[in-house]
């Protein structure tokens, strides 16, 4: 932290990966005796940013020009009413579709956890699939979505960040957040079930994502509010 400038995570991780290869490497026999790595840097959730519901429905609604960058946005999108991340975006096929009573669901199993994930297709989430159903590129990579490589498409976001004139840093990650906080916890959609969505192991990981918005705290004391009308008037 003094000499190479990381910041605290930055330092957590490389020492906790360390002691995991350290550890690994005893567990192997490779070396003799456990090596003992302690470090008092502990790893604390940064501040998470998200895009408010006009942002992204002013990013839904530009006039791109370019193929890829209309595809980039539309991406973007999808994983902002889906909660998604990269991965599941790129291996996400036909074999991960299904209509059931009227509805499309995405059915996966997530590689980070190996837990099931499963949604319920938003009227905007399935627009979107239906443009991609002839696209070249989806028929020849038997994709549903147009998605290429991380370095790409994190690039093609930036251009489009500069066309929608939005300050936020548009990432995979930050559509995830997008749809943990703006669109499912901001709907009351109850954590329990975004926990499901999200493909998480325990409502632990979720509750990094429940960052409550400041119209969602005025809303939900509105309700009270009349709640408790009928109780004293």
């Amino acid at each position: 932290m003094t000499e190479k400038g990381l910041c605290k995570n930055s330092a957590y991780r490389i020492l906790k990966h360390t002691r995991l290869i350290f550890n690994y490497a005893f567990d192997n026999d490779w070396i003799e005796n456990r090596i003992e790595i302690r470090f008092g840097v502990r790893y604390t959730n940064p501040p998470r940013k998200v895009l408010s519901m006009a942002e992204i429905k002013h990013i839904e609604e530009l006039e791109i020009e370019s193929d890829l960058l209309r595809e980039t946005r539309d991406v973007f999108i999808f994983a902002c009413f889906t909660g998604l991340g990269f991965s599941e975006l790129k291996s996400l096929s036909i074999q991960n579709y299904t209509e059931l009573a009227g509805r499309g669901w995405i059915l996966i199993n997530r590689k980070k956890t190996g837990g099931e994930q499963k949604l319920v297709l938003l009227p905007i989430a399935k627009r979107i699939l239906e443009r991609y159903q002839s696209n070249s590129y989806c028929l020849k990579y038997n994709q549903l979505l147009p998605v290429r490589n991380n370095a790409d498409y994190n690039r093609s976001l930036k251009d489009v960040q500069k066309l929608a004139g939005i300050s936020t840093w548009m990432t995979s990650h930050l559509a995830r957040h997008n749809f943990a906080t703006t669109i499912a916890l901001s709907n009351n959609m109850p954590i329990e079930t975004l926990s499901k969505v999200l493909g998480h192991s325990s409502l632990r990981t979720t509750q990094i994502y429940a960052k409550i918005l400041d119209s969602k705290i005025s809303s939900d004391f509105d309700a009270l509010n009349r709640a408790l009308e009928k109780i004293y008037l």
